[in-house]
């Protein structure tokens, strides 16, 4: 048993050309955490989560590795943060990921841990797949070995489904 068996073959998923107002409307509609980004021909681009948009809101002294932990002089009201929440809404999701890598890039030259988004392929075993969404804590997109297309994407309520119902 493997990956392929407990992936959701047809996951929410962005086009990297969406916006963030887009991103952000599909993740409170369909109320998930996370959606997978692919590129126009389906290759696997990256994740663009509730975790990225809140990156995009606080100040990026405070989220860089080693940055700022205490922000108790910044008196950002709810409605700052709804301006600042509009300012982004019309930006690309992959734009928002390249930002990203390239963050990501920097910190790796700095000697910070890479933490680049893990992806599993439809063979990886099963107990190797539910070991790794454990330590992500995160869906895991099953992507295609050679094309680097994206096939489905497991979460814990697959897993969970899977495990509680038979098909």
């Amino acid at each position: 048993m493997n990956a392929e068996f407990i992936m959701n073959r047809q996951p929410v998923t962005l086009n990297a050309t969406d916006t963030v107002g887009h991103a952000t409307d599909l993740l409170l509609r369909h109320r998930l955490q996370a959606l997978p980004v692919v590129g126009d021909d389906g290759h696997f681009v990256g994740i663009f989560s509730i975790t990225r948009l809140l990156q995009l809101l606080l100040p990026k002294a405070a989220t860089v590795r080693g940055g700022l932990t205490n922000l108790t002089y910044v008196h950002d009201a709810i409605d700052d943060l709804r301006a600042r929440l509009q300012e982004i809404n019309t930006r690309a999701v992959g734009d928002s990921i390249q930002q990203r890598i390239q963050e990501v890039g920097e910190l790796a030259v700095g000697g910070q841990s890479d933490d680049t988004v893990t992806v599993v392929h439809p063979a990886t075993p099963l107990m190797e797949t539910l070991l790794i969404l454990y330590h992500t804590h995160d869906n895991l997109p099953v992507v295609d070995e050679e094309s680097g297309r994206l096939l489905g994407i497991v979460s814990y309520s697959d897993v969970v489904q899977k495990l509680a119902y038979k098909d």
